[in-house]
């Protein structure tokens, strides 16, 4: 909570961590990838379609998106922390705010809206995972 604290309300410390962060967090993920026999692996990112350093990483970018409002209780709850704290938080990610508010998703393959239940998304899931393999 002290790091978000910090890198949420300051661009300059949040672009620091990033450049720290995201090159060994690729070399980490590019390696556990590899030990895997696996028709497909996947990397969750909040900031993947914000982040240069995380651009063609995948063969496909499938995008997990629900309202704003739903996001920000969800988060909310997740880390215990306000709402307000929480949409504080997302104004970090502006290109993903955005695109919720027009529906359009350049650079998607697949959009999967979770506004509904859980088990609701995994069925939309387990369809995707179908048609993938």
């Amino acid at each position: 909570s002290l790091l978000a604290a910090v890198i949420f309300s300051d661009k300059t410390a949040l672009d620091k961590v990033e450049a720290l962060v995201f090159p060994q967090l690729m070399a980490d993920f590019d390696q556990w990838k590899s030990v895997y026999d696996s028709p497909y692996v996947i990397l969750e990112s909040a900031t993947i379609l914000e982040k240069p350093a995380l651009k063609g990483v995948g063969d496909i970018t499938v995008l997990v998106d629900a309202p704003l409002g739903i996001r920000a209780a969800r988060a909310a709850a997740r880390d215990s922390v306000s709402e307000t704290e929480i949409i504080r938080r997302m104004s970090q990610q502006p290109l993903m705010n955005s695109l919720s508010l027009i529906g359009e998703y350049p650079d998607v393959d697949v959009v999967i809206m979770n506004d509904s239940t859980e088990a609701d998304l995994q069925e939309k899931l387990r369809k995707m995972a179908e048609n993938l393999l």
